[in-house]
């Protein structure tokens, strides 16, 4: 494979052509956004691709003070529900759902990434569909992350390692 350097949106993530790539640690994402480009054009999503070097993020400081039992969980996947990075418990070994912009901070000497929660992105280990789950009439069957019935974004399945 050639090494490249590409900035791009970090919607690509839930690719079924890259989420592969990103989970085996082919692609590497960037620990900055670009914010702005010399034009004056402003983003708030687009980040850096790389397979060129690159280090592991340090490992997250995880909450202590929070009670595992009364956290979200997921209407449609066997999973608890984590809406920022900063709330991910300590001292929980099962799979949580974490917005996709963890993979800016994903030290995989601390997280296992397990795959993408999502609707129909594709098929294969790294892609899982929850359980259909009547969300409204413009989402009838939605399967990517339900908690409480409200429809999710994609999220990212981890799981701390002991």
């Amino acid at each position: 494979m050639v090494d490249f350097l590409v900035i791009g949106s970090y919607n690509i993530v839930t690719y079924k052509n890259t989420f592969p790539l990103i989970k085996d640690r082919i692609i590497r994402i960037g620990w900055n956004r670009i914010g702005e480009f010399s034009d004056g054009s402003r983003f708030g999503n687009i980040v850096w691709f790389s397979t060129v070097g690159g280090g592991i993020p340090p490992e997250l400081l995880l909450k202590k003070d929070c009670d595992i039992d009364n956290l979200d969980r997921f209407d449609n996947y066997d999973a608890i529900n984590i809406n920022k990075i900063e709330e991910i418990p300590d001292g929980y070994y099962g799979e949580i759902g974490v917005p996709v912009t963890f993979l800016e901070r994903w030290n995989p000497e601390q997280f296992e990434l397990i795959g993408l929660l999502t609707d129909n992105k594709g098929d294969g280990e790294y892609f899982f569909n929850g359980t259909k789950t009547y969300v409204d009439e413009k989402h009838r069957n939605r399967k990517s992350g339900v908690v409480n019935g409200k429809m999710l974004f994609d999220k990212l399945l981890i799981k701390k390692k002991n």
